[in-house]
């Protein structure tokens, strides 16, 4: 969301993306892969200002970077 003009706004992020291009980048469309990456709202593994997150009807849940051993008995 930007208060500019619509050709402003796109020929700035042409920009960013050709940026991005002549810096080695070779995703498609990176910079909305980005900003992607944190929208914590899509019903799958996201990364947000909590660390790894998965959404459900439950709830937001932080989702462990470590596995716990368990015993056998």
């Amino acid at each position: 969301m930007s208060p500019e003009p619509f050709e402003t706004v796109a020929h700035q992020s042409e920009a960013i993306s050709q940026a991005l291009l002549r810096a080695g980048c070779s995703l498609n469309n990176a910079f909305m892969t980005l900003s992607l990456l944190a929208l914590v709202v899509i019903p799958e593994i996201r990364l947000s200002d909590k660390g790894l997150v998965t959404i459900s009807a439950d709830g937001i849940h932080i989702v462990s970077l470590f596995v716990q051993e368990v015993e056998n008995v």
